[in-house]
C-alpha cells in the first residue's frame, strides 16, 4: 500500500516484474538536484520458491538475495539517463541490508558493485551464474554504458546508504 501511495503522492517509478506484479525496488528522481534516488529490495525472492518447512527460501544466512531480474532493472532502466537532456545526475543507492557471500553461489552484492563500477567508468559488463538447486537463482546481467564516454558531464555514483542497525543488541 505504501508503495502504491508512493507512486501516485510521489512519483516513485517501480518496475513491473515479469510475473505482473508490482517490485518493491524503485527509483525517485529529484529533477532540481538531478539526483537519483533508487532503492533497492534486498530481500528480494519469489513467494513461490520455499523450503521444506514452507518458509520462503533464501541463499544466504540473513536473508539477502538480489534477482538476476533486479540486477537487470537496476543497469538498463535506473541507471539510464538516456532521456534526460543534461546527463550530470548523481545517483544515491539505498537498501536495508548489505549482501553477504555464502558461498556456493554468486554473491549478488559483488555483481551490483560491479555494475556501478561500470557506470562510474562509462563501461561494460556482465556476469552469468547457474544455481544448479534452482533457476529462480540464476544470475545473468549486462549492461553497456559507454555511450556516456563521450559526455563532459556525466552520470556518476554517490554513495550506498545500507540501513540495518539493531540499538538493542550490543
Amino acid at each position: 500500500l505504501f508503495y502504491d501511495y508512493a507512486e501516485e503522492k510521489y512519483g516513485i517509478i517501480r518496475q513491473i516484474k515479469k510475473n505482473g506484479n508490482s517490485s518493491n525496488w524503485h527509483y525517485y528522481d529529484v529533477e532540481d538536484k538531478k539526483i537519483r534516488i533508487i532503492a533497492i529490495d534486498s530481500l528480494d525472492t519469489d513467494r513461490s520458491v520455499t523450503n521444506e518447512n514452507g518458509n520462503v527460501k533464501y541463499f544466504s544466512k540473513y536473508g539477502t538475495f538480489i534477482t538476476s531480474e533486479q540486477l537487470n532493472w537496476i543497469a538498463n532502466t535506473a541507471l539510464n539517463f538516456d532521456d534526460k537532456p543534461e546527463k550530470d545526475w548523481g545517483v544515491i543507492l539505498t537498501s536495508h541490508m548489505t549482501f553477504e557471500n555464502f558461498g556456493y553461489h554468486a554473491n549478488a552484492g559483488e555483481v551490483l558493485h560491479k555494475i556501478l563500477v561500470a557506470f562510474n567508468n562509462s563501461d561494460k559488463y556482465s556476469f552469468s551464474c547457474r544455481n544448479e538447486e534452482n533457476s529462480f537463482f540464476d544470475i545473468d546481467v549486462s549492461c553497456d554504458f559507454t555511450r556516456y564516454a563521450g559526455e563532459e558531464k556525466k552520470p556518476h555514483f554517490i554513495c550506498w546508504l545500507i540501513g540495518h542497525e539493531h540499538e538493542d543488541k550490543n
